[in-house]
């Protein structure tokens, strides 16, 4: 599991903006999204939490079975 972290001062729309660019940026390597957790910390700061699985690279995959059974 894995977590990415945004922090938007002023307008918490242009964080849900940038939440979605990174979420298509990076679709290839997500395997599913948990959750997208925003929240307002102060007047006007906005953080945003994506909760996601990430794929595993098939050759990160065979470099890993080959080191078990070597």
């Amino acid at each position: 599991m894995k977590h990415a972290a945004f922090v938007q001062h002023g307008d918490g729309e242009k964080l849900k903006l940038k939440v979605e660019e990174w979420i298509e940026e990076n679709r290839e390597s997500i395997l599913e999204i948990i959750d997208i957790e925003y929240e307002q910390n102060g007047g006007d700061i906005y953080t945003a939490t994506i909760t996601f699985f990430r794929l595993r690279s098939i050759s990160s995959f065979f470099f890993l079975e080959n080191m078990w059974y070597n």
